[in-house]
C-alpha cells in the first residue's frame, strides 16, 4: 500500500487509503517533532526561501494551517465521507 497523505496542495483533502488511522490521537513524541517542524518552518529563513521557490503562497499558508490544526487537536484529520472515499469503494 502506498500512502500519499503528505501534500502541500492548498485545498484540504485526506489523501490516504489508510482508513484505520483517521482521527487517531498522535503520540506526544510525534507532536514534539511536529512542533519543532512548525518552529523551523516559521523561523528558519533558508527553509522559508526553499519553500517559496517550490510552493505558492496559498500552499505555504495551507501547510501552516494544517500544522496548527494538528498541534491544536493532537489528532490526525477526520475523513469527509462525501469527498474522501477512494474510487474502489464507491
Amino acid at each position: 500500500c502506498i500512502d500519499h497523505g503528505v501534500t502541500f496542495h492548498e485545498i484540504f483533502k485526506v489523501r490516504t487509503v489508510m482508513f484505520d488511522v483517521w482521527e487517531k490521537i498522535i503520540p506526544g513524541n510525534i507532536i514534539k517533532e511536529i512542533t519543532k517542524l512548525k518552529l523551523k518552518f516559521i523561523n528558519d529563513k533558508n527553509i522559508q526561501t526553499l519553500f517559496k521557490e517550490l510552493l505558492s503562497n496559498s500552499e505555504i499558508k495551507a501547510i501552516t494551517e494544517r500544522l496548527d490544526l494538528i498541534l491544536e487537536t493532537k489528532k490526525l484529520p477526520p475523513i469527509n465521507q462525501n469527498d474522501n472515499i477512494p474510487w474502489p469503494l464507491i
